[in-house]
């Protein structure tokens, strides 16, 4: 008898938390919200809104791509639609899990002002982190603040100015590429639709081939080896008289903070090469 009740308990307190987790909490949270007048797709029991968003993308992909360039409502459908519907800030759910979307330029500068520290950065995983390191994405506390004092000296403005050439330079090369390609029956159509995939890809791309764990460590090496070439090329400039400083640009910074004589202020390896990942990906 006695194992009956502790079993009829046991249930019951499962019973009540699921509810609670799966129930009452998600809609508290639409409720507060609402009263605050943030809106959004009404939470649905346990799976959120996630199958309203897998039937909205599964829409906007059956559909061809005008010649535009406004992919959002392709690329996000479930985002473009909400936002159309709720405003610039909503309210959505990921199963049970409560997503606040912020797309209002003030309130967007505030949050990633973060100055009461009240917004934790999301953890990667593990695959995100093999792709883009431990940078600045990631990064908190002081570290963040001493990397990203190099990324602000050299995006600032007047800095990027001197860029110009070299992005000009590489946009021309591209286009060159594309100007003598002919469509499939020989001709040269009046309105030319390119595969630009190959020109934006490179060995970054693999790591979202495969979730083999051990796939991405390899992968990871040699993105890794990449970047140490690259530095090393740019050290070697200096050792034999071909350059007096690393540069001015964000890998010379870079370069010159893994190389500072005072141990507080010096990059690993490893930080350096994180940052130049998450750099790359970003541009």
């Amino acid at each position: 008898m006695e194992l009956v009740i502790l079993v009829s308990c046991s249930f019951l307190i499962a019973l009540m938390k699921f509810l609670y987790d799966y129930l009452w909490r998600p809609l508290r949270i639409q409720h507060m919200l609402n009263s605050q007048g943030i809106k959004g797709p009404p939470y649905r029991f346990i799976h959120g809104n996630n199958k309203e968003i897998v039937k909205m993308e599964k829409e906007a992909l059956s559909k061809p791509l005008d010649l535009t360039h406004d992919i959002f409502p392709k690329v996000r459908p479930h985002l473009s639609s909400w936002i159309n519907i709720y405003g610039k800030n909503y309210l959505y759910w990921n199963g049970v899990r409560a997503q606040l979307v912020i797309s209002e330029p003030e309130l967007v500068k505030e949050v990633l002002k973060n100055s009461e520290k009240a917004i934790p950065k999301k953890k990667p995983s593990i695959f995100a982190s093999k792709l883009v390191g431990n940078g600045l994405v990631s990064l908190e506390g002081e570290k963040w603040a001493r990397q990203r004092k190099l990324a602000n000296y050299v995006f600032h403005g007047e800095n990027l100015k001197n860029m110009t050439p070299a992005v000009i330079a590489s946009v021309e090369t591209m286009l060159e590429k594309w100007k003598g390609r002919e469509g499939r029956d020989g001709s040269v159509p009046r309105v030319q639709i390119i595969d630009i995939r190959s020109d934006i890809q490179n060995s970054f791309c693999k790591l979202w081939k495969s979730a083999d764990l051990l796939e991405s460590e390899e992968l990871a090496k040699e993105i890794q080896d990449c970047v140490v070439k690259i530095v090393k090329k740019r050290e070697n400039k200096v050792v034999i008289g071909e350059a007096d400083s690393f540069g001015n640009d964000f890998l010379g910074l870079l370069v010159h903070a893994y190389h500072d004589s005072d141990e507080k202020n010096r990059l690993s390896l490893e930080d350096l090469v994180d940052e130049c990942k998450t750099f790359y990906l970003a541009g």
